[in-house]
């Protein structure tokens, strides 16, 4: 949908409008609220854009940037320590979120870059969902309960890999079951399934 049609649409759906600034506003007041007040994990660690988290798998995500950017190491060279293993786990995590860790500098250090990216994808998850559920015809009171999902606020907080895999699978839902079946929508849903499978090993259930 380009801007221009969007805008129409809000100009004539004054209710998808306000859903719209609640989904995004509930987001950001969220954002800035764990800045000052403690909010912890399921670890007791502190979850803020500022401070580094502590959950129970970004250490495991961290970790594995060595592996796809370190010098000592590689992927082929835990590939084939696993085989030597002959372990079923690489021992490393598929590759986007441990890139972002690295792209962003989150291992360095620098929490915001990320924290901002995270918070940008759960406004846009929300705003895709919202606009495609009222175009389906949903009822607004379902909308408003939809747009105030706690679990879903929280994965824009929290550093892991379920926001990623959520927005992955939506845009492959969302391409995959549009109306027009157009070679762009194609090549949005494959782009979206692979990035899932790049993001968790359980993206094949897709």
């Amino acid at each position: 949908m380009s801007s221009f049609s969007i805008r129409q649409l809000l100009r004539s759906d004054r209710p998808l409008a306000f859903l719209l600034g609640l989904g995004a506003g509930l987001r950001v007041l969220a954002f800035l609220a764990v800045i000052f007040v403690p909010v912890h994990n399921e670890i007791g660690g502190r979850v803020s854009p500022l401070e580094p988290q502590t959950s129970v798998d970004i250490n495991f995500y961290i970790a594995s940037t060595e592996v796809y950017f370190g010098r000592e190491t590689g992927v082929f060279t835990e590939l084939r320590k696993a085989y030597l293993a002959d372990t079923v786990s690489p021992g490393f995590a598929p590759p986007v979120l441990p890139t972002l860790l690295f792209i962003t500098g989150y291992i360095n250090g620098h929490t915001l870059p990320l924290a901002l990216v995270y918070l940008a994808l759960g406004i846009g998850l929300v705003v895709a969902w919202l606009i495609w559920l009222r175009r389906s015809g949903l009822h607004v009171g379902w909308l408003l309960l939809f747009a105030a999902l706690p679990n879903a606020i929280w994965f824009t907080l929290n550093i892991s890999t379920d926001l990623l895999f959520a927005v992955f699978v939506s845009g492959f839902y969302l391409a995959y079951f549009h109306g027009a079946k157009t070679r762009l929508h194609v090549w949005l849903w494959m782009l979206f399934l692979l990035a899932s499978l790049l993001t968790r090993t359980n993206g094949l259930s897709l």
